[in-house]
């Protein structure tokens, strides 16, 4: 009863958030109203049929169904895909992420491809990083590329939001994973540009939080690195490992002095 109550509220929300217009023929006899939907409305119309087919079917299937059907699962990720700022459907596409086990679902990297052609759709990008980040930190190569490219996708479009904003934070935190990734991975030079780029903006208290991982990151980035440089020009250069080593030593000294002196310590620069 309660997961009935809960879908058809849910229906509402939906329905009262609906932006369907009609393109009325001007010229067309009162007899003969043609009509169609917008793009929008189109989309959103496709949304409810999908929807409507996958609350149909947990109505159907009732309480005591142990699990929701794969294909009514695939009619949910439809109707996200359709209508993907829909917090109501995001939310019941959260819970589902949640409970997936490798190999991901195809309806999951359905909605993965999505969001990295469709990166304003923040919410739905920052939901599936956030989940899909889990499996690549497990070792899932493809999938750590697949994360790697919706970040990138991201950037510029959560860059566009306030530093306090849910969406900035939860940016910030999905990137402090993407340096935990690149690194398990021995990718130091991205995991060096991401750390660089997250402390121009970092506030006092973000900076805090990502010292440590700088320092664990430039850490086993100088014991894994070269410390060749190229003939000639490796004169006036530094070796991988002297960049990392110069790197740990700096962020170390700094929560060394964090620790000592908080009110003086964290270094801008």
């Amino acid at each position: 009863m309660r997961k009935r109550i809960f879908l058809l509220m849910l229906c509402a929300g939906m329905l009262s958030g609906a932006d369907i217009q009609f393109d009325f023929a001007g010229d067309a006899p009162a007899r003969k109203e043609n009509f169609s939907l917008s793009p929008a409305g189109t989309d959103r119309a496709e949304a409810f049929s999908d929807f409507a087919v996958f609350v149909n079917g947990i109505l159907a299937a009732g309480e005591d169904e142990p699990k929701i059907p794969e294909p009514l699962l695939d009619k949910l990720y439809l109707a996200a895909e359709k209508t993907p700022d829909s917090e109501e459907l995001l939310a019941l596409v959260k819970g589902d992420l949640v409970d997936q086990k490798k190999p991901l679902p195809p309806r999951t990297l359905r909605l993965l491809k999505f969001a990295q052609e469709h990166p304003e759709h923040t919410q739905l990008g920052l939901l599936l990083a956030a989940n899909i980040m889990l499996h690549a930190l497990a070792g899932d190569a493809e999938l750590a590329e697949e994360v790697v490219r919706l970040m990138d996708a991201l950037k510029p479009q959560t860059a566009k939001f306030p530093a306090d904003s849910p969406e900035a934070k939860a940016m910030f935190a999905g990137r402090t994973l993407l340096v935990s990734l690149l690194s398990s991975q021995k990718k130091y030079d991205k995991a060096d540009k991401e750390i660089s780029e997250l402390l121009e903006s970092a506030s006092a208290g973000q900076r805090l939080q990502l010292l440590p991982l700088a320092v664990n990151v430039y850490l086993d980035a100088r014991e894994n690195s070269s410390d060749e440089t190229p003939f000639l020009i490796g004169l006036f250069m530094e070796s991988d490992k002297e960049k990392f080593s110069r790197k740990f030593v700096r962020f170390f000294d700094e929560i060394v002095s964090a620790l000592t002196a908080p009110e003086t310590a964290l270094d801008p620069a």
